[in-house]
């Protein structure tokens, strides 16, 4: 009775890993899998070459330095000559 039993339950698993398999194989398609893993790596290679043609990450962030700089130097001189002021 214990083998009839456990032969059962194999049974069972094993419906439900086919089961399991065809659905992934219905939801997934290949191809969308492959296009999508070609635009990521795309992706990830056109940042390294802005990395890369920046100069690494002293480059980078020379450039965000400069960039807020440019933005924000009204703030930053008000708050020096604020902070100047106080003493």
């Amino acid at each position: 009775m214990q083998d009839t039993y456990m032969e059962g339950i194999e049974a069972a698993k094993k419906r439900l890993q086919a089961s399991k398999e065809e659905l992934w194989g219905t939801l997934i398609n290949e191809k969308d899998i492959l296009s999508a893993t070609k635009a990521m790596t795309g992706l990830v290679e056109g940042i390294t070459n802005v990395v890369d043609s920046l100069g690494g990450l002293k480059g980078i962030t020379t450039s965000i330095g400069a960039i807020f700089l440019n933005v924000f130097s009204k703030q930053i001189g008000a708050s020096l000559t604020n902070t100047i002021n106080k003493f």
